[in-house]
């Protein structure tokens, strides 16, 4: 499930929420060309004020409450803290995953038609029922979505492996007949 995650940086406390992952899917490949303030939006981030909690979700509020108390930092290096820290609640449990490895006599050269709009992952997801697209719109993670897909990935290469080992046991005791 998607988590809200408060947390101090540079003098001040934030708040912010994980991107749902087909949104996070959606902007992983693209999301550079994003300004600041709408990524913030996009994470519900707000800091803390005087008791309360301002929305950053305008250039204004940005520029107001986005800054260094001690002024020791530039309010662009803490904007980039922020934007950091709002990337790698999203995307941070990708930094060291191991990839499943698929022995390659299970891949072809064959190309793999994709869903338009969706990214392999949700597409995977929602066709083999594990998501439907209004979880994946509201309620999981990237993360939450790759747990699932990786598991989904292993049970898929176990049954392959599997199969395999019965066609070849099969196969040998044909021989031996």
């Amino acid at each position: 499930m998607r988590k809200t995650e408060e947390f101090d940086l540079i003098g001040k406390t934030y708040r912010a929420t994980q991107l749902a992952a087909f949104e996070a899917f959606s902007e992983k490949g693209g999301g550079e060309n994003k300004t600041p303030v709408a990524a913030l939006r996009q994470a519900q981030a707000a800091v803390l004020v005087d008791g309360r909690w301002i929305q950053l979700d305008s250039r204004a509020a940005v520029n107001a409450h986005v800054a260094d108390p001690l002024r020791y930092f530039n309010a662009h290096v803490v904007l980039d803290a922020l934007l950091r820290k709002i990337y790698d609640m999203n995307f941070g449990f990708l930094d060291g995953r191991k990839e499943l490895r698929v022995p390659t006599r299970f891949l072809s050269e064959v190309p793999v038609p994709q869903a338009e709009g969706l990214p392999p992952v949700i597409a995977t997801l929602i066709s083999n029922g594990l998501a439907t697209l209004k979880e994946l719109q509201a309620d999981y993670s990237a993360e939450d979505a790759m747990i699932q897909f990786d598991a989904y990935s292993v049970d898929a290469l176990a049954k392959a492996l599997n199969g395999e080992a019965a066609m070849k046991k099969a196969q040998a005791e044909a021989r031996r007949r």
